[in-house]
Order: C-alpha cells, then structure tokens, then sequence
C-alpha cells in the first residue's frame, strides 16, 4: 500500500478538483514524452496495466491510489532528473 504523499495533498488544495483519467493521461504524455510510464503506474498503485490504461481513457475522476502513483512517479522522475 502506498503512503500519501505531501504533494498529493498539496496538488488536490491547489485545484479545484482531481483529474479525471484522459487529463492525467494528457498530462503524462506531455511530461513524459517517449518512456513507459503505463507498468510503472501500476505497480506503485497495485492495480493491473489493464485497469490503469482504461481510467487513464476516462471522463471520470480517477481513484486517489491512482492520483497518488501518479505524483509518486513524477517525483521520482524529478529526482533522477536533479541528480544529473
């Protein structure tokens, strides 16, 4: 089970509402142009590659566990970034 992350509390303060699945997928494939971002998120949210891939298609909110393997990737992504 993941723990929560700061910044996940600090990202649902700053809008107005979460994502839903096409927007954090938009916003995946924005940032991270190129890498396979897909198996990671669903391994850090316990859900299969399947399940991601069909609420990253959706109109819909997206689970917070989702919400949260989401940021963790990205900051993990940002640190690997900063030690260069």
């Amino acid at each position: 089970m993941l723990q929560t992350p700061t910044p996940l509390f600090r990202h649902t303060l700053s809008i107005r509402h979460p994502p839903t699945g096409r927007l954090l997928a938009r916003h995946l494939e924005t940032e991270f142009a190129g890498r396979p971002f897909l198996a990671e998120l669903a391994r850090l949210s316990g859900r299969s590659e399947a399940s991601v891939a069909w609420l990253l298609q959706q109109d819909i909110v997206i689970p917070a566990g989702l919400l949260c393997a989401a940021l963790t990737f990205q900051d993990a992504a940002e640190a690997v970034h900063d030690e260069r």
